[in-house]
């Protein structure tokens, strides 16, 4: 509401916004911000109720977007790639590119362990030590040889 009414220049009173508040009680926040943004590109003055019911989508929650985490960072594999490849040199004396199978899964294992663990070095202060602490022990002590490849993978069928 104090965005609608800072865009056209009209504050609104605690029992206008009580009314909106009252009236869009059983919409979801997605459908609010969705048609109060409609309001501010389509109507030239403050918006009724009605106004913004008629902008309103359908719609309760966005859509699923599978590859949001994208958006959020680079992808996960980008991120242990060069990880992977150190370990993977350390661990069995080659490139990845060049293992297969268990060897290939450990060595990216090993590869996550080390990026965590280096992200953790870069935790701000403000972060509870204890947690990092916890985590940072959970990550030591993995044993990437105890990984062993999924039951599908030895069946030859994918």
């Amino acid at each position: 509401m104090d965005k609608l009414g800072t865009h056209f220049n009209q504050p609104q009173d605690e029992e206008q916004i009580n009314i909106f508040l009252h009236a869009l009680r059983n919409c979801t926040a997605y459908q609010v911000d969705h048609a109060f943004e409609r309001c501010m590109n389509e109507c030239e003055f403050m918006p009724k109720l009605a106004d913004v019911h008629k902008r309103m989508s359908d719609q309760r929650y966005p859509a699923e977007n599978p590859a949001a985490y994208v958006l959020n960072g680079p992808p996960i594999q980008d991120l242990v790639r060069p990880f992977a490849e150190e370990a993977s040199l350390r661990l069995f004396g080659k490139s990845a590119q060049h293992l297969e199978g268990i060897q290939l899964m450990q060595a990216w294992a090993e590869g996550n362990r080390i990026r965590l663990l280096a992200e953790l070095d870069k935790r701000p202060a403000s972060i509870d030590p204890k947690e990092t602490e916890k985590k940072r022990t959970r990550l030591e002590n993995f044993d990437y040889k105890d990984l062993a490849l999924p039951r599908w993978a030895n069946s030859g069928k994918l």
